[in-house]
């Protein structure tokens, strides 16, 4: 009874501050806004030679490919130019958003399955245990909140000291082929999504999350303080 308390423990605090970093992550990266403002940010009209109408089926259909589509499908964008239709993307770049889309597939199986995780071990805490449940709920928070708070201090000074570094590391672990090395003057997704534009998105995230885990920190210790005293 013990382990099986320490297990479901462990998972909860773990599950907690990865569903955040999951549903920032998830937020992003279906979120049409942000592809938006980047292609004006980072004037990718002007880069990629797109109008912001073709630049708008591209977004579209990435994020409907992340969200609807099936692993096995392949992401074809179809633009006009003169009247003829064309593939924008080449074989190397369809096969890396491939690649792309399973780990894609993963992370939201993991932020579904982390918050059926939160959900359970909450309504177990307050239906079934004989702790003192609120104060006992708020150290729970005040936990996962600076283990997150730590891990991310941690990857932030990794990364932001040396991105391109990281950047290439990341894609070594994740991907068992080189589909991700792009060429900035001819293949079209590197040009639409730049390396800043990604530096960008990794500080939106890591902000996010720290701010949410200290937000678990204080809202945890407002629990404790004032559940001891009621």
């Amino acid at each position: 009874m013990r382990i099986t308390r320490s297990v479901t423990l462990i998972l909860f605090c773990i599950s907690l501050p990865l569903f955040l970093l999951l549903t920032n992550l998830r937020v992003l990266s279906t979120n049409y806004s942000v592809y938006e403002f980047a292609f004006e940010r980072y004037g990718i009209e002007k880069n990629s030679g797109l109008d912001k109408q073709q630049l708008n089926i591209v977004g579209t259909s990435i994020i409907d490919y992340f969200q609807n589509a099936r692993s096995s499908e392949l992401l074809d964008v179809k633009l006009q130019k003169d009247g003829v239709e064309y593939s924008l993307f080449s074989e190397r770049e369809i096969l890396h958003m491939y690649d792309v889309k399973r780990i894609m597939d993963r992370l939201f199986q993991a932020h579904n399955i982390t918050f059926v995780i939160i959900i359970t071990y909450i309504t177990s805490i307050f239906l079934w245990s004989q702790e003192k449940k609120i104060p006992y709920m708020g150290s729970l928070l005040i936990y996962s909140g600076v283990g997150m708070l730590a891990i991310l201090v941690s990857l932030a000074l990794i990364i932001f000291t040396g991105f391109d570094r990281a950047f290439e590391q990341f894609h070594l672990i994740l991907f068992d082929n080189d589909f991700w090395k792009l060429n900035p003057s001819s293949d079209a997704l590197i040009q639409i999504f730049p390396r800043q534009f990604w530096l960008d998105i990794t500080k939106i995230i890591c902000i996010l999350t720290i701010f949410e885990s200290l937000l678990l920190i204080f809202s945890g210790y407002l629990l404790s303080f004032y559940g001891k005293k009621a």
